[in-house]
């Protein structure tokens, strides 16, 4: 109720940004490669669901922590709106300044990156996983990456995705067929007691990729949680994401 109002106002404010650019560009490649046949209808309620998935980042990042609705309508509410000139402004260092969104969407935005550079070079020498833990890596020190300003990604994150970077240095490589394999890919890279929700909150893309299967979706969702959390929260996105698939087929889940 209280950001219904300004959505507008801050997707204006927000659009020339560089995160805006770049996940437009991400959905756009993504949804007219030649292996999907999807009408520019869908594309836009694609992008619609991205859109309001970082918005809803932006916004709900600086209250995610308060409980009590009253400091909320104090601190950021006035005249029935969200007040966006009172939101915590990050100032970049070339002097730009931002809503930061939090280390869930620039993570996101690597995968989408990841699924986009797959799907148009990798597809042949890379698995989609491999490809996403390497843009985790290259997006490490980017000045506005997930890891920057005032994001707050949790130690399991920083510690495997520094430590799939440190395998790539060897010059360790992958293949589809790793997948599948008795051996352990080397994008594994989570130790027993790594832990962590990240990996839920950023495997909608994949929903976004395999909308007509669930099963894969599903699929590629739990491989993701392991680049950098243990087998328990494998476990956990394997149930979460069954139990969906289970909804689906049972009750035709839109």
């Amino acid at each position: 109720m209280y950001y219904s109002n300004t959505l507008y106002k801050v997707i204006k404010m927000y659009k020339n940004y560089l995160v805006m650019l770049l996940i437009f560009i991400c959905s756009s490649v993504l949804y007219s490669s030649n292996t999907l046949s999807i009408n520019h209808d869908y594309i836009s309620k694609i992008r619609g669901c991205i859109l309001g998935a970082v918005v809803g980042d932006m916004l709900g990042g600086p209250v995610e922590f308060i409980q009590d609705p009253d400091v909320i309508s104090k601190k950021y509410i006035r005249n029935d709106g969200v007040d966006i000139s009172l939101l915590p402004y990050v100032t970049t260092k070339n002097g730009r300044r931002i809503i930061p969104y939090t280390d869930d969407t620039g993570m996101t935005l690597c995968i989408l990156r990841g699924i986009c550079n797959w799907y148009n070079f990798y597809n042949k020498e890379h698995s989609i996983i491999y490809t996403i833990a390497c843009e985790f890596v290259n997006d490490l020190n980017n000045t506005l990456g997930w890891a920057q300003l005032s994001r707050a990604p949790g130690n399991a994150c920083l510690k495997n995705v520094r430590k799939f970077a440190s395998v790539l240095k060897q010059g360790n490589s992958d293949h589809d067929s790793s997948l599948f394999s008795q051996g352990k890919p080397v994008w594994m890279v989570g130790g027993a007691m790594d832990g962590g929700c990240g990996s839920v909150m950023r495997a909608h893309p994949f929903g976004l990729l395999y909308f007509q299967n669930p099963t894969m979706a599903a699929f590629y969702s739990r491989l993701q949680s392991t680049i950098k959390s243990s087998a328990n929260c494998y476990c956990c996105m394997r149930v979460i994401c069954n139990w969906y698939c289970a909804c689906h087929e049972l009750n035709d889940v839109s």
